[in-house]
């Protein structure tokens, strides 16, 4: 199953290098256990201020156990977006 979605999103990224893209083989990444891969991935992202970079930092770090910053990033988005359900974990 993460076999077929890497290999989707890795082809992705070659031919169009997106944001989204980037964040959801971040979030795949992180599943696999490999944070490193995962943090380097959300860091390509340019704009640090969007909801999807927060909440792809958020969700990463939450699956690499790191739950303070995954608050950290979570509690920006709610600061824009007060009922965003991904963002409510």
């Amino acid at each position: 199953q993460y076999d077929a979605a890497y290999k989707m999103l890795t082809k992705s990224l070659d031919d169009y290098p997106s944001p989204e893209a980037k964040e959801a083989l971040a979030k795949l990444e992180a599943q696999k256990g490999n944070c490193n891969t995962a943090f380097h991935l959300l860091s390509d992202i340019s704009d640090k201020h969007s909801t999807g970079y927060l909440l792809g930092m958020g969700d990463v770090s939450r699956k690499c156990e790191q739950y303070q910053q995954a608050n950290t990033y979570y509690q920006k988005v709610l600061k824009k977006y007060p009922y965003n359900t991904d963002a409510l974990w």
